[in-house]
């Protein structure tokens, strides 16, 4: 069969990938898997590997490979066991992933045609992806946009004496709403400048009131500057903290909140992470809510004035910085945010 018969009804990026694997592997037995990678502190998932393949040893020999010799433009080829195939151009965007294919030795000419002509498809697949989703998400953003304004009048309007306290609280739920889902469905534009991690922590929380050291706190020494949006970032470290405050009673030595340099886990992308750990002791979340509680609106808290939008706004704004949010809990013995942020130079 064809490659492109096969390949032509692919509905996404990692579908065409595993298409390509599967053709190829039917005619060189040198290919041995196929990995997706992230700009991520773990950054390789192993979608489909053959024997003889080492995951362990393909780590390992990765992990020793200096990111300066990496070429996307070309195959890799290191040590005496494995060469790889990258899904990575020059203008590769750190938030998508790319996918590599990898040969326990040097491949058929037949094999690296296919996969020069797979890249051409990839990076094709990779530019109708983001223009479509950019241009779905302005959509969405307008349409929302016109009917909060419209929403915005009818509160406008209403008498603001003489009004019972549920109506009230509704419109003051309403607001909240408003404002956050605006943020929430609009691109975000950063305005970013270096700061010491210890300030930048420190001034968000002054936000709220609070001190960063009235919480059980750890900070590295050897941590520099980061370059943040600190108002974009401080409204998300704000939400962690605020969720954390709500699971303790307010009791600050109950959170821990830790900062800390994480070893970049990615032999391409040659940068360490900030850790930053909001940790409480509370009750934690319920393990058939933890994949839902960043969605938009999820809360278990409406009736008590929560919108359900602060962690997916925090979500979004970490991920505006290349950052990663992960959430892990346990119910009875609370809840641990992490989040990552690249320490990069540029």
């Amino acid at each position: 069969m064809d490659l492109l018969a096969l390949v032509k009804d692919s509905a996404t990026r990692q579908e065409l990938a595993h298409k390509v694997f599967d053709f190829l592997t039917a005619q060189d037995h040198r290919l041995v898997a196929l990995v997706e990678h992230r700009d991520h502190p773990e950054p390789f998932v192993f979608l489909q590997a053959l024997n003889p393949f080492s995951r362990e040893d393909w780590r390992e020999e990765m992990a020793a490979l200096n990111p300066d010799h990496v070429k996307p433009e070309l195959p890799l080829g290191f040590g005496d066991r494995y060469v790889n195939y990258f899904g990575r151009s020059d203008g590769w965007d750190a938030q998508q992933p790319f996918y590599v294919f990898v040969f326990s030795d040097t491949p058929e000419r037949s094999s690296v045609d296919l996969l020069q002509n797979w890249r051409l498809l990839d990076q094709g697949y990779l530019q109708a992806e983001r223009f479509q989703r950019e241009n779905l998400n302005v959509e969405w953003a307008n349409l929302i946009s016109q009917l909060l304004h419209d929403i915005n009048s009818l509160v406008e309007l209403t008498p603001k004496e003489n009004i019972d306290e549920e109506l009230k609280i509704r419109l003051e739920y309403q607001k909240k709403v408003q404002e956050k889902l605006l943020l929430y469905i609009r691109p975000l534009e950063l305005m970013t400048s270096r700061l010491p991690v210890k300030q930048l922590l420190d001034h968000s929380l002054q936000i709220m009131g609070l001190r960063l050291d009235d919480f059980v706190l750890t900070i590295s020494n050897d941590l520099s500057d980061i370059k943040v949006d600190a108002e974009l970032f401080s409204r998300a470290f704000n939400e962690l903290v605020a969720n954390a405050m709500l699971a303790t009673g307010k009791n600050q030595r109950k959170i821990a909140i830790r900062a800390t340099i994480a070893a970049g886990g990615s032999p391409f992308i040659p940068h360490q992470w900030l850790k930053l750990e909001v940790e409480d002791q509370g009750n934690g979340i319920n393990a058939d809510f933890l994949e839902f509680v960043t969605e938009p609106f999820f809360t278990t808290r409406k009736a008590a004035g929560y919108t359900g939008l602060g962690l997916a706004l925090a979500k979004k704004i970490i991920e505006s910085h290349g950052g990663v949010l992960e959430l892990y809990s346990e119910s009875g013995r609370g809840t641990t945010a992490v989040v990552y942020l690249p320490m990069r130079e540029k």
